[in-house]
């Protein structure tokens, strides 16, 4: 807006301009404070008049605040949306519910971004001739699977700062911008354009970095890799409302079906012990050998499913195909984490244990007819929306404070 004319006397650095309603205020461009009333005097440090003297004057005008020293103010704005709290934290606000998902993406890449610069500036080292040893001992994997592991995560990084600074600087542009996709397929905004590359790109990082170089076992990247995929899976999920629901869908049907849930993991933990065992596949049979239990194992509870839908397969039968997928996965989790290749904790050593794990509940239950207390605890704990039954009577509610 332009300062209003016929101006009153002013003291320094106090102008006057009109809100988007037509009323008149007075702002000080070096201070950012605001005013209703005509500021007498020249102190920057003048106290707002109070709510109550301006709801007798004008019941529809919002009170006078004061921003903060340092802080950008826009004179066209009225002066209610200039807030005594419009620091960093209220601006970050317009972000809602994805904030905690960038912030986590934020730390997770730059974990990932430090730890490979390190890794890849010793390798970029000379190498060192120890008299009577030889030469230094150098990592395994090429040097390119470092440099790629500073790639990933300095896009991911970038890509969250440019979000975060939009909705410090223009947050206008965050919320209005849509971009058009092609044969009517509909308008994707940036948070969600933010979430489709975030996942997409992390789920071949985490795929590359973890099954293949340079963190096959568990190290501080290792993690950071693994959360900033789950974050940002998470955030696909807070941007889209239909991959939302259909989380929502898929997380009640494993919880009121125990064993779609036990199936699930299975499958989980096959695929990846699969993947973990392509690795130098052709020299070594451990390798071999965790890559026909991964296919045996996918093959079993496929089977299992489609003669349990299709009504070809009673109790017996289940507890039939529980009791070999339970040997598979003991023979699994016996040969290549005890001897080798995954002694070490990793993608493979998480997926045998864990299948194992999954194999005994599943037989437990087809034997016994009830779920694994310790099965039960496990997903009650990651489900804050979990409703299971227990043999044991509800506790007396309390009085509440």
């Amino acid at each position: 807006m332009e300062p209003a004319g016929d101006e009153p006397a002013l003291p320094p650095n106090w102008r006057s301009a009109k809100a988007a309603d037509g009323k008149e205020y007075y702002f000080n461009e070096l201070t950012g404070e605001t005013s209703w009333t005509v500021p007498e005097g020249g102190d920057a440090t003048k106290v707002p008049p109070l709510v109550s003297d301006i709801a007798d004057r004008d019941t529809d005008a919002p009170p006078a605040t004061v921003v903060a020293m340092g802080e950008d103010v826009d004179p066209s704005m009225p002066p209610d949306l200039n807030t005594a709290h419009g620091g960093l934290r209220s601006k970050l606000a317009i972000l809602k519910e994805s904030l905690p998902k960038l912030l986590i993406i934020l730390g997770s890449s730059f974990v990932v971004m430090l730890q490979s610069s390190i890794e890849y500036s010793q390798r970029a080292a000379p190498t060192v001739y120890i008299p009577g040893v030889g030469e230094e001992a150098v990592s395994d994997f090429p040097a390119s699977a470092t440099a790629y592991a500073i790639s990933v995560s300095v896009v991911s990084l970038v890509a969250v700062l440019v979000v975060l600074a939009l909705a410090v600087k223009k947050p206008l542009l965050l919320e209005s911008f849509q971009l058009k996709l092609p044969a009517q397929m509909g308008l994707l905004s940036i948070m969600q354009l933010l979430g489709l590359f975030l996942s997409t790109w992390w789920s071949i990082g985490t795929g590359i970095l973890t099954f293949y170089a340079p963190y096959t076992s568990t190290s501080n990247a290792y993690f950071a890799t693994w959360i900033s995929l789950i974050a940002s899976t998470q955030l696909l999920a807070a941007s889209f409302g239909r991959v939302q629901s259909a989380w929502k869908t898929l997380s009640e049907a494993t919880q009121a079906d125990s064993d779609l849930q036990l199936n699930a993991l299975l499958l989980i933990s096959s695929v990846t012990l699969l993947l973990a065992s392509l690795d130098d596949f052709g020299q070594s049979s451990f390798r071999k050998w965790g890559f026909s239990c991964g296919i045996l194992s996918i093959a079993l509870v496929l089977i299992q499913n489609f003669l349990k839908k299709t009504k070809r397969i009673g109790p017996p039968g289940e507890k039939g195909f529980s009791l070999l997928l339970l040997l598979f996965w003991i023979f699994a989790a016996g040969i290549l984490t005890l001897d080798k290749p995954f002694k070490s904790t990793g993608n493979g050593f998480f997926a045998c244990w864990t299948g194992l794990v999954t194999a005994a509940s599943l037989f437990y239950k087809h034997t016994f007819g009830s779920q694994m207390r310790v099965m039960e605890g496990f997903r009650r704990s990651f489900s804050m929306s979990y409703t299971g039954t227990t043999d044991t009577q509800p506790m007396p509610e309390g009085p509440r404070v």
